[in-house]
């Protein structure tokens, strides 16, 4: 009897130590310490959780992948999905979200991207279909890109950037709600090569007020620089097509937005400010006639000035609760992170920078490229790929994807004070599992905590008392997720069991 309850015990302690053991590598941000050398594509909220997915490539095997990641409102990973192709790499696009718990997603087939495959994905990451987009476009000339735009109902249009030699062109495919290639449109612009021509570029587009609308950048290296909007039908017949001249306009990929039934792209435009030529964060109107009107409020002296001619990466959103929009911007040359705040008439309300972690402690830099942006559990959520260098001029160093509350930007620890790291590092909650107190073993902060459900149900939120206690008496045994905040500021998550 004694030795099956000791064994027993062992079992109980073994698993518990098993638990706690491999609960810090279920954070969410724990995927760039095992997924080198990748990036966070696209990211989305639906049904309570946070989707991410990214390309993966084996270097030990040459093989390559995509993974998708499923985390709750604790930052805690709670499902995955790795999908393993006989590729050298594997492109991925960004998601659509069909319904709250049906995605879309597109990944490259064939050793030299010889066609683009969509996958149909649920809630509980199960694939549900696919179909496969291969034609000449893909064989003969040089695949670029390729992104998903969601259109009418269940369709969705896949949008491709092929190369004709030293010309660009997009190709649109149509998908319907059968999963079937529907129409195909090809955008032949770019075949006059006469002397004097330009190439376009298909830089926004989403489905809006019954049609495809899209806006053509010129080629920056044309002879003569002017833009296109393009309105197609829902059937992909070309409905109008008008030219808009103008050098303002740059850089405007993937920033649409639909605010109170109008048409917006988050873009830079070009301003001389005390002698000096820089890129200003920007957002352009699209009006029904074709007319585009800019938005910007930089012409004002007072207003603060963002500098800088290596702007990239534009992210919008709009809060149609707070009714803000939101524009976040990527300063390639530093890495840093640049985000501004207006109001519905685009007034800039506020402004930020923020530099990624720098830890002057082991002298190591970082810098991000920020593929987006999104709101979840009522926080900013930034997402893509950064670069440790060992100084700040480097031009190489290890690629790590990251998906990251921009709230834990903080200025203290990005910085590196010496303080910070060993604060996070010594930030550990006690008894775990515990029964009807927890403690925190750190006296220099005040800490507050909030504690979900396995279903992502907020069930407590309790400030450490003097003795660094929470009561945790009225929660009934189980498996929680918690998440520990400093001033509202996010400092660490992990998993509690109660007894």
């Amino acid at each position: 009897m004694f030795f099956s309850l000791l064994r027993i015990t062992f079992k109980i302690v073994f698993v518990i130590f098993t638990f706690l053991r491999t609960s810090v590598a279920q954070n969410l941000n724990s995927i760039s310490e095992h997924n080198p050398n990748s990036n966070v594509v696209h990211a989305i909220e639906a049904n309570g959780y946070l989707f991410s997915i990214l390309p993966f490539m084996d270097e030990n095997t040459a093989t390559s992948g995509f993974k998708i990641y499923k985390s709750n409102i604790a930052n805690m990973i709670v499902d995955s999905l790795v999908v393993n192709s006989n590729l050298y790499q594997t492109y991925v696009t960004n998601f659509v979200k069909v319904s709250e718990t049906e995605y879309k997603f597109a990944v490259s087939i064939g050793f030299k991207v010889n066609g683009i495959r969509i996958y149909k994905v649920n809630s509980l990451l199960k694939l549900m279909d696919s179909v496969d987009i291969i034609d000449n476009n893909f064989l003969l000339n040089s695949f670029s890109y390729a992104n998903l735009i969601q259109g009418p109902e269940k369709e969705i249009l896949l949008n491709t950037l092929f190369y004709n030699e030293d010309f660009p062109y997009n190709v649109y495919y149509q998908i319907d709600n059968s999963f079937h290639l529907k129409n195909q449109y090809i955008d032949s612009t770019t075949f006059n090569l006469q002397l004097g021509s330009y190439s376009e570029i298909t830089s926004n587009i989403l489905y809006f007020k019954n049609s495809y609308v899209m806006m053509s950048l010129a080629d920056p290296l044309s002879r003569f620089l002017s833009h296109t909007i393009k309105r197609f039908s829902r059937d992909l017949e070309l409905v109008t097509s008008a030219k808009v001249a103008g050098s303002y306009l740059f850089n405007i990929y993937h920033s649409p937005l639909e605010i109170n039934h109008r048409w917006y792209i988050g873009n830079v435009f070009y301003k001389e400010f005390e002698g000096n030529l820089g890129l200003m964060p920007n957002f352009i109107e699209i009006r029904n006639d074709d007319s585009v009107i800019n938005k910007s409020n930089y012409f004002k002296k007072d207003e603060p000035f963002a500098g800088g001619t290596n702007i990239r990466n534009f992210n919008a959103l709009f809060d149609s609760i707070e009714q803000r929009v939101y524009l976040t911007v990527n300063y390639s040359y530093s890495g840093e992170i640049g985000q501004f705040c207006y109001d519905t008439s685009f007034n800039l309300l506020w402004n930020k920078n923020y530099s990624y972690p720098v830890n002057k402690i082991d002298t190591i830099y970082t810098k991000m490229q920020s593929n987006g942006v999104l709101l979840y559990n009522s926080q900013f959520y930034l997402y893509g790929v950064k670069q440790e260098l060992l100084k700040w001029n480097q031009l190489h160093g290890p690629n790590k994807p990251f998906i990251i509350p921009i709230r834990m930007l903080d200025e203290r620890i990005l910085l590196g004070e010496k303080e910070s790291t060993p604060i996070l590092n010594a930030l550990i909650l006690f008894p775990n599992p515990c029964k009807d107190k927890i403690y925190l073993r750190d006296t220099r902060r005040d800490y507050s905590i909030s504690i979900y459900n396995q279903i992502g149900q907020l069930v407590l939120i309790a400030s450490f008392d003097i003795d660094k206690k929470v009561d945790v008496d009225k929660l009934t045994a189980g498996l929680y997720f918690y998440t520990v905040f400093n001033k509202n500021e996010f400092v660490h998550s992990g998993k509690l069991v109660k007894e």
